[in-house]
């Protein structure tokens, strides 16, 4: 089951790159350059903000926490099932 939506609106939200990801609280596709980020050459480290669910991402390098659930959903379990599978 998907979380929930976050009211409200993060302070100082950045604007950064364009991305594309997998958010792992409401596995929804989106796209997004609201983030926070602080770059210690080589590498970049983000916060991005799912503009679906309104959590929290963390990205360092390509690492994404929390990261998307393995597999794909099935359709049409019964509903004994469905926990399990969540």
């Amino acid at each position: 089951m998907a979380a929930p939506r976050i009211p409200g609106d993060w302070y100082n939200v950045g604007n950064d790159t364009p991305i594309e990801y997998r958010c792992g609280y409401c596995d929804v596709t989106v796209g997004t350059r609201a983030a926070y980020y602080v770059q210690q050459a080589p590498h970049v480290f983000r916060i991005r903000i799912c503009p679906n669910c309104n959590r929290p991402t963390f990205f360092e390098v390509d690492a994404q926490t929390p990261g998307i659930a393995f597999g794909e959903s099935v359709g049409n379990l019964p509903e004994q099932l469905a926990p399990i599978r969540k």
